[in-house]
């Protein structure tokens, strides 16, 4: 049984997580909108470098998974995606005991993948448009889904690491 405050904080973990993908996801689908205008397929140029050739925005259709892999596979893709998030979101929220780095990382997850799946069930791609060098260009799902995974990698050694010592012994002693 769930006590009291554990399921506050479970529940506002939930919340929070919420709010925090649903912010990603409404900033990613509108900075896809805006570049689409801006250099999509009917705008005159289709780059705009702010370092050339190596920094800005370059505008492309991704019918692949992140940064332009396994191009052609959309729909095996998306299920894929949907089921990863709802895979990692469940790990998350498993172990996320209060530490707002994972709640954060859930809901950046969740975020973007629902940006990522809404234009690849709407139009069978996806609009990258961060160019970095030659290689990748991705979005704003992208990077958020990205971070989630490092920001929840880095908690977790942390967390190992405060738990365990320097000496890889454990912190605890039983008497």
């Amino acid at each position: 049984m769930v006590k009291g405050s554990e399921a506050q904080r479970s529940r506002g973990s939930l919340v929070a997580a919420g709010a925090v993908a649903v912010l990603v996801a409404i900033i990613d689908l509108i900075t896809k909108w805006t570049v689409t205008r801006w250099l999509g397929p009917s705008a005159k140029d289709r780059e705009w470098w702010i370092v050339d050739g190596q920094l800005g925005f370059d505008y492309g259709r991704n019918s692949g998974a992140a940064f332009g892999l396994f191009q052609g596979n959309a729909e095996l893709l998306a299920a894929i995606s949907v089921l990863v998030a709802i895979g990692f979101c469940w790990l998350i929220f498993h172990e996320v005991d209060g530490v707002v780095a994972r709640v954060l990382s859930a809901g950046m997850l969740l975020g973007g993948a629902v940006g990522n799946l809404v234009e690849r069930f709407r139009q069978s791609y996806v609009t990258d448009f961060i160019a970095v060098g030659p290689w990748p260009r991705f979005n704003v799902a992208d990077s958020a889904i990205s971070v989630a995974v490092l920001l929840f990698i880095v908690t977790v050694v942390f967390q190992t690491r405060t738990e365990t010592g320097d000496d890889g012994q454990s912190s605890t002693h039983e008497a």
